[in-house]
């Protein structure tokens, strides 16, 4: 079973893709505030990252814990030592420069 966390989409492209064309560009340029189901009051930002490959483009909405947790899964499994820098989780700050900022840095991270 997939959980909802995960970033890959199950797909067997491998016999329409060149070897030099097996990239996929993300971006993040929208987002959304969101209520906790259970807790009303409390608000989260999901971020909806555009993925680009040179035979399909779509888009998927992650929460930062998304991020978070496929950042840990790669520390984990020792497969990159330096990432470029990770935004730092800011609790109760939904501004509009925080969220941009985060973006950016998010958009770097997937990119790398």
């Amino acid at each position: 079973m997939v959980s909802k966390s995960t970033f890959y989409v199950q797909s067997d492209l491998s016999e329409f893709i060149n070897i030099t064309d097996n990239f996929i560009i993300c971006n993040i340029k929208e987002h959304e505030l969101k209520n906790e189901e259970y807790f009303p009051y409390s608000e989260y930002v999901i971020y909806r990252i555009d993925l680009n490959s040179s035979i399909k483009n779509w888009s998927i909405w992650k929460r930062y814990k998304d991020f978070k947790e496929l950042r840990d899964s790669i520390y984990k499994n020792n497969y990159i030592i330096n990432l470029p820098d990770f935004p730092e989780k800011k609790i109760f700050n939904k501004s509009k420069e925080t969220i941009d900022q985060r973006k950016k840095l998010l958009t770097a991270f997937l990119n790398f």
